[in-house]
């Protein structure tokens, strides 16, 4: 089957803004990757001047005061979650604590009422007997 010239002209059109349309995206990606570049190289650059200025030790590196710090972060970090840690125990272990003495005192009350209906009802069955001979 023959394609027509209309057929040929519609795909050749296709392919034209695709051609157009992938050029215009690469442009864009390409353009928004020079400006992510620079910003991160400019932020990089501010730290580094930063770091060096303010944080960094007698003889020491500006990657070497960055290691430091990171390190010194990672330490505080961990001293945290260790600390959160073991206030998470205490707390679980007062919350048993407490939830025992709950069912203790509810265990007592329990045994009261008990003893409390067993003397109602031998009070109740006397007060039936009053008068009556044995």
């Amino acid at each position: 089957m023959a394609t027509s010239k209309i057929t040929k002209a519609v795909r050749k059109t296709a392919e034209v803004v695709t051609e157009s349309y992938q050029k215009i995206e690469d442009g864009v990606v390409g353009g928004y990757q020079k400006i992510e570049d620079g910003v991160v190289g400019g932020f990089t650059k501010i730290a580094d001047k930063f770091v060096d200025a303010f944080l960094t030790r007698d003889g020491e590196t500006v990657e070497e005061a960055k290691q430091r710090l990171n390190a010194e972060q990672a330490a505080r970090e961990e001293t945290s979650r260790k600390a959160v840690e073991k206030r998470a125990a205490e707390h679980q272990a007062r919350m048993a604590a407490g939830q025992a003495q709950i069912e203790r005192i509810q265990a007592e009350n329990r045994a009261m009422i008990e003893r409390n209906h067993a003397a109602s009802r031998t009070i109740v069955e006397a007060s039936r007997n009053v008068g009556k001979r044995y």
